[in-house]
């Protein structure tokens, strides 16, 4: 699982995390309003990777495409990181 700070992703967004993302991994993606959405590792390198995030909504119903975004490890810790979001990908 992955815990964002907003209630959706942008660049300059920030999550935490495992600090470990393998190519295939599915995650959840739980955002700060407690919304979530399915997501997976579509590629991933030594602190970065790249995520398939699926449609969703907020709590509030906002509607929020398909997005594919790349993501950096900004803070390693002991158990977990934050990540961050650098821009999005194009598919």
């Amino acid at each position: 699982m992955l815990r964002a700070t907003n209630t959706h992703l942008y660049p300059g967004a920030r999550l935490r995390g495992p600090l470990a993302l393998r190519v295939g991994q599915r995650l959840t993606i739980e955002f700060s309003d407690l919304g979530s959405a399915a997501a997976r590792v579509d590629a991933a390198a030594d602190g970065e990777a790249t995520l398939a995030v699926s449609a969703h909504a907020t709590a509030r119903g906002t509607a929020i495409a398909a997005k594919r975004w790349l993501i950096e490890l900004s803070e390693p810790a002991e158990q977990e990181g934050e990540w961050r979001v650098r821009r999005r990908v194009s598919a």
